[in-house]
C-alpha cells in the first residue's frame, strides 16, 4: 500500500498519531513511528510482500493483490475475529488489524465495521 501509495494519508494526518515521523509525539526517538517500522528504518528490515511470503508462506503476488483489494475498497470491512491475540505478542496482531483500517481510510464510515469479533446485525434486523 505504502509502495503504491495506496494508503489514506489524508486521513492519517487528520487522525491518527504515530503512523509517520512527522505525526509523532513531542520527544518520540527517530524511526519509532509504523511507516519506519514497516520500511526497516528502526531495524534494518523492510516488511515489503517478498518478506512477508517467506514468514507466511502465501505467494508474494496474492499479498499484494490483497492489499491493493483492502486500499481500494470503500467501505472495507475489517474486523479480527476472536483468536489472533491469543499467542505471545497477540495485542500486536490486534493492533495491526486496527491499524489497517486506519491506513486505509475506513473508520467512521458506513459499512466499514473495525470492531473486534461478530460485526454488529444491519440496522432494523433481528437477533436470533
Amino acid at each position: 500500500m505504502l509502495q503504491e501509495n495506496l494508503h489514506d494519508q489524508a486521513f492519517l494526518d487528520t487522525y491518527c498519531v504515530g503512523f509517520d515521523e512527522a505525526h509523532m509525539p513531542p520527544g518520540a526517538p527517530a524511526n519509532a513511528s509504523y511507516r519506519a517500522y514497516i520500511e526497516g528504518k528502526k531495524d534494518g528490515i523492510e516488511k515489503t510482500p517478498q518478506w512477508a511470503s517467506a514468514v507466511t508462506g502465501v505467494p508474494e503476488q496474492t499479498i499484494r493483490q490483497l492489499a491493493r483489494e483492502i486500499a481500494t475498497a470503500k467501505p472495507c470491512a475489517i474486523t479480527q475475529g476472536w483468536g489472533p491475540q491469543r499467542h505471545a505478542n497477540g495485542e500486536n496482531a490486534a493492533r495491526a488489524i486496527f491499524l489497517l483500517a486506519c491506513v486505509t481510510g475506513n473508520v467512521g464510515i458506513p459499512a466499514a465495521v473495525t470492531a473486534p469479533g461478530n460485526p454488529p446485525p444491519p440496522s432494523g434486523s433481528a437477533r436470533t
